[in-house]
């Protein structure tokens, strides 16, 4: 496959009747946009509005961030497989692209969706301040606010939503055609038969619930493994969808993914690329995961991958197949890096003194030890909190661009809280593995027997006596704590104390049972 990229930088965006780039300034006409949205019986109403980067704006109910593409040349359309567009095979020939600008879709979750949703479905987006910290926040937007049905489903209520952004994404690329793009790149795995050969794994998961979640070429089910070309993922054969709006599922990174825009000016020079597996995660049981990381290490196999790169888009017991693929991998032989976030527990939130981020967490659920090659790009817990809505910001809703300030200070809101389970004794069972290493790490320096944990060092000013092997722990202001004097199984065991997530409360005690000795 032989893919070219058109790029069009966006550095203005205006509103008027004859659509269009110039010059870094990109014309669009809501009338037209709007016109074509509302044709969907679906759809009540639309709000559009325009947001670039350093408005004193926030932008609640995100539900996808859609690049807008379109195919010049070639077989297919970009984004295949969803909104009407054809599933034929994309990543040949020529695409023409925005850079610098995406549509930005929002909607407020109704209520019986929320309630059906297992996962928190909002996010937001700030675009100044200190809140303002990821790449959605310099990017500019065509925000794009919609208002439904109240009696839809839940999987019409997500297709109508994503037929209605791409519906958008396809008017504003359409102005692209007839223009010459300033920027050209081609992308293309030529054979390079001297090099080390290496697989790009990618663990995406699937929703347990049918009909909605991260598609490829539009089929959202959990199935086996599957070998992409990367121009095919370039192209928009990985698309979100607008129920969860989970940084990691939108559909602009799936189009601008960093490891393979990273991976091709390495490919023939360092490396031979052999292609992108695309293992689905979130699986309902054990032997189903297995099953799933069995068949990624065989397709691996038989593309005589020498080494894999393995990235995944985060989740609670997605990690579970991730570490079996690794462990399936490097039983084949295929020396296995690990590109991850790090799950900072301590965005649990129970109460405004857990809130705080911390060393003192594992930053790994799970591991294995084959795992023993990671690299860390961060965590999710912000380094301080973000400004709350009210006089000192701009009240603002969906995709608003500019409101004047806020009235009285609006009530604050809940905290999501999120349920991770573990076992709560697993720092019984810690065995060290290699020598200490600093926090970006190679490899867990501990596992368990059932739950592999890394260990930390303890806060400073809060010195901690080791565990004694055999004591049981104690929980104490909803924290797991050792018990005093002990220390763990094994001699070698660093001097910390893993503590579980603050999900556990106090048990009140219940009165003991007639006729017993208590």
């Amino acid at each position: 496959m032989n893919l070219e990229l058109g790029t069009f930088p966006v550095e203005t965006v205006a509103f008027g009747a004859t659509p269009g780039w110039h010059q870094g300034t990109l014309s669009i006409d809501p009338d037209r946009i709007r016109s074509r949205v509302l044709e969907d019986p679906r759809i009540r109403g639309i709000r559009i509005d325009r947001v670039a980067p350093g408005e004193r704006t926030r932008i609640i109910h995100v539900r996808d961030i859609i690049e807008p593409r379109v195919k010049v040349s070639g077989r297919g359309h970009v984004y295949p497989g969803i909104a009407g567009h054809p599933p034929d095979t994309v990543g040949d020939g020529v695409t023409y692209r925005t850079a610098g600008f995406a549509v930005l879709l929002c909607s407020e979750v109704l209520p019986h969706i929320r309630r059906a949703v297992s996962a928190a479905t909002d996010s937001l987006i700030d675009m100044a301040g200190p809140g303002a910290v990821t790449v959605y926040s310099t990017l500019r937007y065509l925000a794009v606010t919609i208002e439904t049905d109240p009696g839809l489903e839940l999987t019409e209520w997500n297709e109508a939503l994503r037929t209605a952004g791409h519906h958008v994404a396809d008017e504003v690329a359409a102005c692209l055609r007839g223009a010459t793009p300033p920027e050209r790149q081609a992308f293309a795995l030529t054979p390079a038969p001297a090099l080390p050969r290496v697989v790009h794994v990618h663990a995406l998961n699937a929703s347990m619930v049918p009909g909605i979640g991260t598609g490829i070429y539009g089929f959202t089910p959990h199935a086996l493994p599957m070998l992409l070309h990367p121009n095919e993922i370039l192209d928009g054969a990985i698309a979100g969808d607008a129920v969860v709006g989970y940084p990691g599922k939108c559909t602009w990174l799936h189009v601008n993914n960093p490891v393979l825009l990273s991976l091709y000016p390495r490919h023939g020079q360092e490396l031979s690329w052999v292609g992108s597996i695309i293992a689905r995660t979130r699986w309902g049981s054990l032997a189903e995961k297995q099953l799933s990381a069995y068949q990624t290490a065989k397709l691996a196999w038989m593309l005589e991958a020498q080494g894999a790169l393995v990235t995944w888009n985060h989740g609670g017991n997605d990690l579970v197949e991730v570490m079996l693929t690794i462990q399936e991998l490097e039983r084949a032989g295929i020396r296995t890096v690990f590109l991850t976030i790090e799950s900072d527990i301590k965005v649990v939130r129970l109460t405004p003194e857990l809130a705080d981020t911390g060393s003192d967490e594992p930053p790994l659920l799970f591991s294995v030890p084959e795992a023993d090659a990671i690299v860390s790009t961060g965590t999710l817990a912000a380094a301080r909190h973000g400004p709350r809505r009210g006089r000192d910001r701009p009240r603002v809703r969906p995709g608003a661009a500019r409101h004047p300030d806020a009235g009285p200070r609006p009530p604050r809101p809940r905290e999501v809280v999120r349920c991770v389970f573990t076992n709560l004794w697993a720092f019984r069972q810690l065995r060290p593995r290699g020598p200490e290493l600093p926090r970006v790490l190679k490899g867990p320096r501990a596992h368990a027997r059932s739950l592999f944990l890394l260990p930390v060092t303890p806060p400073a000013g809060r010195p901690r006596r080791p565990v004694r092997a055999g004591a049981r722990p104690r929980a104490r202001g909803g924290r797991l704590q050792a018990p005093s004097g002990s220390r763990g199984g094994d001699a070698g065991v660093p001097r910390s104390v893993l503590q579980a997530p603050p999900i556990i409360r106090r048990r009140r005690r219940l009165p003991p049972a007639p006729g017993s000795d208590r």
